[in-house]
């Protein structure tokens, strides 16, 4: 408990330094509070184009680690199929650190990597139930919501970018049915 409340407060730290870093360099219609709702209405580029800063809080992998619901070396976040509620809390914490983004965590949660540990089956339902996780908060929230796709380690070039393009446009599908906002792309 006493490492979330630091994480909570350093993210919250750094999320509130950029916010003002950003403000003093010349942004005039940057709002430092989360009294603030963004209006849902406007998305990403309509906001960037306006001169916003959005924020994206990262750090999921982290966080869930050091509270013991992810594999050191296999990284799968496969808690979310038996304990949503965890990934749900981690959304909440980082909207009230200043996330103008719901990111939904899908970090190795692609065919390969499923299939690597046994679980391809549950490959479209863990990435459905990490999508509905992060879109809840995000209209709760009124923030921008994102999907993501994370690096791989089956790729080689010439050999295996068709079975790496399939495997990512499936999690893009998905994502688009689910209503993302964006897409980010993790760790290339």
């Amino acid at each position: 408990m006493a490492y979330t409340r630091l994480f909570n407060n350093s993210l919250a730290g750094f999320l509130k330094a950029s916010r003002s870093f950003t403000k003093s360099a010349g942004s005039t219609s940057l709002l430092t509070s989360r009294s603030y709702s963004l209006n849902k209405s406007r998305g990403l580029q309509e906001r960037l184009n306006a001169g916003e800063s959005i924020l994206c809080a990262e750090g999921y992998l982290l966080a869930l680690s050091r509270r013991g619901y992810i594999t050191h070396g296999v990284w799968v976040p496969e808690f979310i199929l038996e304990d949503p509620a965890v990934l749900k809390s981690v959304h909440y914490e980082m909207a009230h650190a200043g996330s103008d983004v719901m990111e939904a965590f899908q970090y190795y949660t692609h065919r390969e990597k499923m299939r690597e540990i046994g679980r391809e089956d549950d490959l479209e339902k863990i990435n459905r139930i990490a999508l509905k996780i992060a879109r809840e908060v995000a209209e709760e929230k009124c923030l921008l919501f994102a999907g993501g796709i994370s690096n791989t380690n089956i790729y080689v070039k010439g050999e295996t970018e068709e079975r790496v393009r399939a495997m990512f446009e499936e999690q893009v599908r998905w994502s688009k049915e689910e209503g993302v906002d964006y897409m980010i792309g993790e760790t290339f």
